[in-house]
């Protein structure tokens, strides 16, 4: 008794759904690979304005926006464009407080820490 080839529609239904869930971890390895590198940055900045070593922060806080460019990029194919904007808006203002050695470089790290956290919960 011969056994049936299975049907093609079945092996092409079987691939799509392999090509999904391939998809679906590609994007949440993504995610969160980008959400750790940004969150890392951050929390070295943190410590030098912590340290008021503003010298280092500001190096620090360079450091962080070109990982960001990187990060932005890949997370705008994954991330609703509404969670990036906020992200972005709060990346950019972490320049001007380095440069004017401003007190809020600490708290704007966190609350960028804490968005970044909950978008890699989120996706």
């Amino acid at each position: 008794m011969k056994m049936k080839r299975p049907s093609s529609h079945l092996q092409t239904g079987m691939l799509l759904l392999c090509m999904v869930v391939l998809l679906i971890a590609t994007s949440m390895l993504t995610v969160e690979y980008h959400c750790t590198e940004m969150d890392r940055k951050l929390a070295r900045i943190m410590v030098f304005s912590e340290e008021a070593d503003m010298k280092s922060a500001a190096s620090a806080v360079d450091a962080a926006l070109e990982q960001w460019e990187q990060s932005r990029r890949w997370l705008q194919l994954f991330v609703p464009r509404q969670s990036v904007a906020e992200l972005n808006t709060g990346f950019a203002k972490l320049q001007p407080l380095a440069q004017a050695k401003n007190d809020e470089l600490a708290s704007e790290c966190a609350a960028l820490r804490a968005m970044l956290c909950w978008v890699g919960e989120q996706y």
